[in-house]
């Protein structure tokens, strides 16, 4: 609890629970948070065999699962550990839940300045696999070449995403419309090869449900005026997000966003994205958009 209160009182934006059995390890956390009107988001680590047997539950109530192949290592089969992986990254998918793969990623980097094959080709798998984030532990954290770790990570992981996943979003649940919406959207994007998609959003809902639906090389540009939100989609997979101090008017975050993607592209002419909101229309059949600039 005293860890909680600390978070709470310095308005950390995730919170990730240990060991997570079941969905009533979250929803107690959940309840706290909620009583405290904290915006902090629950990571469930996967760390233990109960977590892989509860693991539908506990992705329906967490809002990100974190695969901690440390002590998943220890406490269930080593040699199944990279389809343990893959259980998880699967059940993730299909309930649409944010997805951070962890430990052992550049291990040798802890004192080597380059990573080994089999280090460059796991990361790239997490990737296909469909994973949100890739966490570094001891490599920046006691490591002697912590940029070098972080820079090989993101090199690794932006040439990587340009190709397709293996598919494991294709069994997502959607339960809403604005769900189907924004599989429609990622869906609209590939098809007229759009330079990317448009989401604009207060609770960062409209992103994720975008990213769950995994655009194969399509960016997701999210604009919010929500500060928590802002720094929440850091962990969603493909966004790229900024800050607007007001959405109250259609015409003017539209050109807000036109001055952004202008400069993202620098040179690039002729820009062309899918726009998907729900501030500005309670219409459906006006959520998505195609836009030029």
């Amino acid at each position: 609890m005293e860890d909680i209160d600390f978070g709470i009182k310095h308005d950390v934006d995730f919170i990730a629970a240990s060991f997570v059995r079941n969905k009533n390890d979250l929803l107690k956390l959940d309840e706290i948070l909620t009583k405290n009107k904290s915006p902090a988001k629950i990571i469930a680590k996967i760390e233990n065999q109960d977590g892989l047997d509860n693991i539908d539950e506990i992705c329906q109530s967490a809002w990100g699962v974190m695969v901690a192949r440390g002590d998943l290592g220890i406490e269930t089969s080593l040699t199944d550990l990279p389809n343990i992986q893959r259980n998880i990254m699967y059940a993730c998918a299909k309930w649409g839940k944010r997805s951070i793969v962890a430990t052992h990623l550049l291990e040798s980097m802890i004192n080597n300045p380059t990573p080994t094959r089999a280090e460059v080709t796991d990361i790239a798998n997490a990737i296909y696999e469909g994973a949100d984030a890739i966490m570094l532990s001891g490599e920046t954290g006691i490591g002697k070449y912590p940029v070098d770790c972080v820079n090989f990570l993101k090199s690794i992981s932006f040439k990587t995403e340009k190709f397709k996943t293996l598919g494991y979003e294709k069994n997502l649940i959607t339960e809403s419309d604005w769900e189907y919406i924004a599989v429609a959207a990622k869906n609209l994007a590939e098809s007229i090869e759009a330079d990317g998609i448009i989401a604009v959003t207060r609770t960062g809902a409209t992103a994720s449900y975008i990213s769950n639906a995994k655009p194969s090389g399509i960016p997701i540009f999210t604009f919010t005026n929500n500060k928590s939100t802002l720094k929440q989609l850091s962990l969603v997979g493909s966004t790229l997000s900024f800050y607007i101090p007001r959405l109250n008017n259609h015409d003017k975050t539209l050109k807000e966003a036109e001055r952004v993607l202008k400069e993202y592209y620098k040179k690039k002419k002729n820009l062309k994205f899918i726009m998907v909101s729900g501030i500005f229309s309670e219409d459906h059949s006006e959520a998505i958009q195609i836009i030029n600039f």
